[in-house]
């Protein structure tokens, strides 16, 4: 995140979501505490580039392969995790129908997905694992490391239990609904960041 938008003091994320409705196109921003940021990155490296998309269309592949009730999404749309945040996630998996084509804004995904950056990596990996976990629907949060080719993956565990495995390398299994990461495919190829 960077610096607030000047916008009203707070707001909800019913607000928001109208509110961004009539920002002009390409611009992105995320909510947090009630509060608008903009989402751009500055320079998106390669590597993140490379990781974000391969995430995205590897758990595409395996919806579509399974024929799984599930829709995989890259970055773009718009997660809503309580009354006061909504976050752009990088990659992530909804189960249910297809919605709408005109949908921004995705309430209940199973599996989110953030791939660090050195200006993301602090808000990825302390503030959104906190706020995340308050959308009921979300089991996986899976945090990637490019520079350090590695992840995290956090999955929700009985009651308001949080389990947590860092993968250094490996296949990273989503049950439920059934897909699965490998990090060697992930990684590919010399881009390192």
């Amino acid at each position: 995140m960077v610096e607030p938008r000047q916008t009203p003091p707070r707001m909800s994320a019913d607000a928001f979501m109208a509110w961004y409705d009539q920002q002009p196109e390409g611009e992105r921003y995320e909510l947090h505490d009630g509060v608008v940021y903009p989402n751009r990155m500055q320079g998106e490296r390669l590597a993140h580039a490379e990781t974000k998309l391969r995430i995205a269309e590897s758990f595409r592949a395996q919806i579509r392969a399974g024929k799984l009730p599930c829709s995989g999404f890259g970055d773009g749309m718009a997660v809503r995790v309580d009354q006061d945040i909504i976050y752009e996630p990088d990659a992530m998996v909804r189960r249910g129908p297809l919605l709408p084509g005109d949908t921004t804004i995705i309430l209940d995904p199973m599996i989110v997905v953030e791939v660090v950056s050195p200006s993301s990596h602090r808000i990825d990996v302390l503030t959104k694992l906190t706020h995340y976990f308050r959308n009921p629907n979300i089991v996986h949060y899976l945090i990637v490391i490019p520079s350090t080719r590695q992840a995290i993956h956090h999955r929700r565990g009985v009651g308001e239990r949080i389990e947590t495995t860092i993968h250094p390398a490996g296949v990273i299994e989503f049950s439920p609904p059934g897909l699965s990461l490998d990090l060697a495919d992930i990684f590919a190829g010399d881009v390192l960041e």
